[in-house]
């Protein structure tokens, strides 16, 4: 990866990768992230603005999983199903049977992403035979 002149590398701050099992580096920029250091590995993560990482590093299948988890539940905010995110986290969270605090898709495996597309793909059809319009 080219680093622009804005991007700065702590090599200090690491993680394992979770695609390659290499190792990712802390690029500071505008959006703070990691990036596996193997050439032939595409993997990254963002990180909050200490460094310290966005949610749990995932290798290709459950970053899938976790867009495709975000796709199903963000409409339900999105479109003021929910009054706001915070609400939505709060049910989906009740849903899944763990601490709300433990609700983020960044923190899911693959499997709760799974489960999250199909909690909210049963619920947006009980609506919709209820004919519930948001």
């Amino acid at each position: 990866m080219a680093l622009l002149p804005s991007m700065t590398v702590d090599t200090r701050r690491t993680l394992p990768c979770p695609d390659c099992g290499g190792v990712m580096v802390l690029f500071l920029a505008a959006k703070n992230f990691y990036v596996c250091t193997t050439e032939t590995c595409s993997c990254r993560h963002f990180a909050h603005e200490d460094g310290d990482p966005l949610g749990t590093p995932a290798d290709s299948s459950t970053r899938e999983a976790r867009t495709k988890a975000h796709a199903a539940f963000d409409p339900l905010w999105e479109t003021k199903v929910f009054p706001n995110r915070s609400r939505a986290y709060t049910w989906l969270a009740k849903q899944l049977r763990i601490h709300p605090m433990a609700c983020h898709m960044g923190l899911f495996d693959r499997d709760t992403c799974e489960r999250v597309v199909a909690i909210c793909s049963e619920y947006t059809a009980q609506r919709a035979k209820q004919n519930v319009v948001p």
